[in-house]
């Protein structure tokens, strides 16, 4: 865990940057210089962009992080470029497709968020780019180097974010050079990512051969199209709520929920963090069967999750309030949906690696059947509870999916491989959090100003909430950070 733990101490300072930076433009510039509508247009592209992206990949991503542990230095190359080839196949392949389908889809949006036609064209964009930066991301975890991803997707993409709400927002460009610029940026980190992996010399470089052998290339063909089918189904779970609540209810709508989910989905970003390293661990687990750690990693991973998304929760939840009045009125129904979405968020968060080491394992395939499940069962209830209860019904079928899901990993995990995260000391966070929160029950902050309320609330759960966690032994990593950072405060 030595490793792990120094990853991830550089990569949580970085991700609640990013977190602070996010909420700044998502939460705050975002509804107070555009119009609802406008967000609803930004989210929708950018929701069908990363779609577009997974549908592309065609299993790559999943197949480089599984199987390049077991290749010698000499195949390793010409595995990747492999890859590559397939993921250029599935790129041309989906545009060819989405051409000839476009009529069909501009008629789906066409009665209630027309504008996203207008500017569909991004989707091929921005997913192109998607695709090779997640192609990259994932071939920088088998080596083992995910902090770089991290770094641009959570800090450098998130302040070039805020560079062109500016822009707008001193009304240098118009709304429509605004969202130019804004899509533009997010091909940067696909450049980022290529120049670094161009410098490791994983795609170019001496004595490359891109044969594959031909018993692996029958196994990876069937690990690729069962994990591409499994996360299709993820991606449409997570994103299938935005593009038909932007279809029945249309853009404004559409906005205000993206943004509510966003605020929700900000809670997420320490588990992100961890994810991305501990989970590059998984497929060397497997390889050496090495049981004990692959326990030890998943108990761990949860127990740090659960932490940090117990104290994010409880911070917002209690200044929710507050936050709203910084936004405009139009805004004031997301806090309902935000309430909803947390339920689900917080399954997700505390479920930790239990997905990645179902779909590296043997009984791989399984995941696609659960996801599956999960995928019509979304669409039927979005179908049915969008047109009656808006973006609560969307928020509410998104809680229930992923709660649903996680659970079924959870179970499998244990029936087949005797794993599972739980810790009688996680029930012990829910329990810290349920005292702190008692008091406030019974304490207005109604006379401050909402500044003054968010920053003591936010003062007294911090102080309290990881004075517990530290005092009554949560969790032995998360302690070593609270130690940290009590040295760097003494320091200044």
């Amino acid at each position: 865990m030595g490793e792990i733990q120094k990853q991830s101490f550089y990569t949580t300072v970085i991700s609640f940057v990013g977190l602070a930076l996010g909420y700044f433009n998502k939460a705050i510039l975002f509804p107070l210089y555009l119009l609802p509508d406008q967000i609803g247009l930004i989210s929708l592209i950018l929701s069908t962009s990363g779609l577009f992206a997974q549908l592309a990949n065609l299993g790559t991503t999943n197949t480089i992080v599984r199987f390049f542990p077991y290749l010698n230095e000499s195949r390793k190359r010409g595995f990747v470029l492999y890859n590559l080839y397939i993921v250029l196949f599935g790129l041309a392949f989906l545009i060819l497709m989405i051409v000839l389908l476009k009529d069909q889809i501009y008629d789906y949006y066409r009665k209630e968020s027309p504008a996203f036609n207008d500017h569909a064209y991004w989707v091929f964009i921005i997913g192109a780019a998607n695709l090779f930066f997640i192609f990259f991301e994932h071939l920088l975890k088998a080596i083992l180097q995910v902090f770089l991803p991290v770094m641009i997707q959570e800090f450098y993409l998130r302040i070039l974010v805020t560079i062109t709400i500016l822009l707008y927002a001193f009304k240098w460009v118009s709304f429509e050079q605004f969202l130019i610029v804004h899509l533009l940026i997010h091909i940067v980190p696909f450049i980022i990512l290529l120049v670094k992996v161009i410098r490791t010399q994983q795609i170019v470089g001496k004595r490359t051969n891109v044969l594959v052998p031909g018993k692996l290339k029958g196994l990876m063909l069937r690990y690729s199209v069962l994990t591409y089918l499994n996360s299709i189904g993820i991606t449409l779970v997570f994103s299938i709520d935005t593009l038909m609540l932007a279809s029945m209810k249309g853009l404004k709508e559409t906005g205000i929920y993206s943004t509510v989910l966003f605020i929700s989905s900000a809670l997420m970003i320490p588990y992100r963090s961890i994810f991305r390293i501990s989970s590059a661990f998984i497929p060397k687990y497997w390889k050496n069967r090495e049981m004990v750690e692959m326990d030890q990693l998943y108990k761990s991973v949860s127990s740090i999750n659960i932490v940090f998304y117990v104290y994010l929760c409880l911070v917002v939840c209690w200044n929710i309030v507050e936050l709203f009045t910084f936004l405009p009125k139009e805004f004031a129904p997301g806090i309902s949906v935000f309430f909803v979405l947390i339920i689900g968020r917080g399954f997700d968060a505390y479920s930790g690696l239990n997905g990645y080491i179902l779909i590296t394992s043997k009984k791989y395939y399984v995941d696609m059947y659960f996801a599956l499940a999960l995928i019509i069962s979304a669409i039927v209830l979005n179908y049915f509870l969008i047109p009656k209860h808006g973006s609560v019904g969307a928020a509410w079928v998104t809680t229930i999916v992923i709660g649903a899901y996680s659970s079924l990993r959870v179970w499998y995990v244990w029936k087949q491989y005797r794993l599972h995260m739980f810790r009688f000391s996680n029930f012990l966070v829910l329990l810290i959090a349920s005292v702190l929160s008692l008091p406030l029950f019974f304490i207005s902050f109604n006379s401050f100003h909402a500044l003054v309320a968010i920053f003591l609330k936010s003062t007294y759960l911090t102080l309290g909430f990881f004075g517990f966690v530290y005092f009554l032994k949560v969790d032995d990593q998360v302690s070593g950070l609270i130690l940290k950072g009590i040295k760097l405060v003494r320091k200044k």
